[in-house]
């Protein structure tokens, strides 16, 4: 049956779709190299691996068992990768990459083998230019962030339990992908939900009994479902909370669904191409005939529906329209299989049409500032270079025993190995869960710590959002301050706020790295 499937899915690729697939492979690569920035996030995630690694289990923080993460198969897979002696940043970097391109892969050939004939060709250069265009997307796609990887086991999950169910492949490792998925991000555990929705859906349309079609996805989905219990059950266990602590650190009292509206609304401004494409993605598979498009379309119709509201629920996100790289090869895919097969659709018509849509593609985006958004870029200079580069500096400077704590919780702690409280609380539970926070909802973090709180955490050096100024002209506060040297004349400024008389003598023994306002060097 297989060898059968096999050769028929060959008999559909011919030298023009080749050189396409081939062309828009090399092209997305150059793009993703070209347009990618690390985020200072994804550091996050490497700490907790690199502890993972180091067999001190997966915290922040040795001892201290928090969940400031989201996407738990992303941290082992870099974990794993910095075992076997690999750079989690090169390691996920390349897997964001290759987990794009694949999807770009699975969008082709899905198109080219179930596409008109006559219309293949072009709806799969259509596609492959509409995955590639929107550079403000793309270049999320190798940040660090786990991103393109759940955009693509999203793709491979739906695809492999609606148009290739019939490959005995897929059939097998469907349940496995809506598993691998539900784990990369916790949020996208709501798959199994939309699952058996799509399955009452499908039967309902097929006059097949309720209590048929219940047997029928149980039988299907009792292995992931059994398996992400027991991962769940863990989490409870290992954390002591049913949600991450990511949860408690950005949510606010207030309603988040007037930001969500408008995270929503400003990414369809920002794509607008994506507007016209929107009916055909609703309507579209009323003119497919075949029974697995159909069905792919319902599944991934009702995915897209409920995660959109879910987007409008949590207010978005603030790192740009990131979220929505997630189901942008979904939606490409759905879209171009409903347009393909409209009534009386020819050549002319839809090279016309796929020319407006790429006109349309190359808008500027528009930027849903009023509840909080960053670019790629803007979040690249503010955090991860410097992040970086003062991390670096502080562990070869400070001692190991430092206790520090800032508002950069991912380079500047990956780097420094120094034990840290994260000031907006992602990965502190006491701050994330605290009462202390904005007066109003943003995107991101809402809490921070009070400076009690770090005291009785032991904080030495306090640096919030890291000040960089002059040495020679020092950006003084009316409080112990420490200032670190990490240029030829550039300091960061730090409170000195649990004085250790070690940590002082340190800091007196090498004025060369630091400069002391308000804090006494004791001669003896």
């Amino acid at each position: 049956m297989e060898l059968i499937t096999l050769k028929s899915s060959i008999r559909h690729i011919n030298f023009t779709f080749v050189i396409l697939f081939i062309c828009f492979l090399v092209f997305a690569y150059a793009l993703i190299e070209n347009l990618s920035r690390p985020l200072d996030d994804a550091f996050i995630s490497f700490r907790y691996a690199q502890n993972l690694a180091s067999g001190y289990g997966l915290v922040f923080n040795q001892g201290e068992f928090v969940e400031g993460y989201t996407n738990f198969l992303w941290v082992v897979l870099s974990s794993v990768a910095i075992r076997v002696g690999l750079d989690p940043l090169s390691f996920s970097v390349t897997l964001g990459i290759f987990s794009y391109l694949l999807s770009i892969a699975l969008v082709l050939l899905s198109l080219k083998k179930y596409a008109p004939n006559n219309l293949a060709n072009l709806t799969v250069a259509l596609a492959g230019v509409l995955l590639i265009l929107p550079h403000s997307l793309l270049g999320f796609v190798g940040t660090g962030l786990e991103t393109a990887f759940v955009g693509v086991l999203l793709l491979a999950a739906i695809l492999s339990e609606t148009v290739f169910r019939s490959n005995l492949f897929f059939a097998r490792i469907g349940p496995i992908l809506f598993f691998l998925l539900s784990i990369s991000r916790f949020d996208f555990a709501i798959i199994y939900p939309v699952w058996f929705f799509s399955y009452i859906m499908v039967a309902k349309i097929e006059n097949i009994s309720f209590l048929k079609s219940v047997t029928s996805f149980f039988r299907r989905a009792t292995i992931p479902l059994v398996l992400y219990t027991l991962y769940f059950l863990w989490r409870l266990y290992y954390y002591k909370a049913f949600f991450p602590n990511t949860f408690f650190a950005k949510d606010h009292d207030t309603s988040h669904a007037e930001a969500g509206i408008e995270y929503v609304v400003s990414f369809f401004k920002s794509f607008p191409f994506l507007i016209l494409l929107c009916p055909v993605l609703l309507f579209g598979h009323h003119f497919v005939l075949s029974k697995a498009i159909k069905t792919f379309s319902l599944f991934s119709q009702i995915f897209i529906i409920t995660y959109l509201l879910y987007l409008v629920l949590i207010g978005g996100d603030f790192m740009f329209y990131r979220f929505f790289l997630h189901i942008y090869p979904l939606f490409i895919l759905l879209a171009c299989f409903g347009l393909s097969a409209l009534p009386r659709m020819n050549k002319v018509f839809l090279a016309t049409f796929g020319g407006l849509l790429i006109w349309m593609s190359l808008a500027k985006p528009v930027l849903a500032e009023k509840y909080h958004m960053e670019t790629l870029q803007g979040m690249y200079d503010c955090c991860t270079i410097t992040g970086t580069k003062y991390g670096k500096i502080l562990k070869e400077i400070l001692p190991a025993t430092t206790v520090i704590s800032t508002t950069m919780a991912g380079a500047l702690p990956y780097y420094s190995q120094l034990t840290t409280v994260d000031e907006l609380g992602l990965t502190d539970s006491t701050v994330g869960r605290g009462s202390e926070k904005r007066d109003f909802f943003r995107r991101g973090h809402v809490k921070f710590a009070s400076q009690e709180y770090l005291r009785n955490k032991g904080v030495n050096l306090v640096f919030g959002h890291p000040t960089e100024c002059p040495c020679d002209d020092l950006c003084y506060e009316n409080l112990p301050n420490v200032f670190i040297k990490v240029g030829e004349n550039s300091c960061i400024r730090s409170h000195y706020l649990i004085q250790t008389s070690s940590l002082t003598e340190h800091f007196c023994r090498n004025k060369d790295h630091f400069i002391l306002h308000n804090v006494s060097c004791a001669e003896k």
